[in-house]
């Protein structure tokens, strides 16, 4: 196969697992941890906090694996 076509493969993987996991965090921390910390029920909504942490979250962890030449040979 393609290197390349293998890495775009692998690009889309890292971005959808970064994706799933911080808003999986995300709903964890505001539906448990915020709702014990505060000692009620804290409304589930996803406001631009959530946005701008999806994008950073999910560059940083691309930028780190192309700087570590991850996709660099697949």
């Amino acid at each position: 196969m393609n290197n390349r076509k293998q890495a775009i493969k692998y690009i889309v993987a890292d971005l959808s697992s970064a994706i799933i996991s911080w808003t999986l965090f995300y709903v964890f921390r505001k539906l448990y941890l915020e709702s014990k910390k505060y000692g009620y029920t804290i409304s589930l909504y996803f406001n631009e906090n959530f946005y701008i942490g999806l994008v950073f979250t999910s560059l940083f962890w691309i930028s780190t694996y192309i700087l570590s030449g991850y996709y660099r040979k697949p």
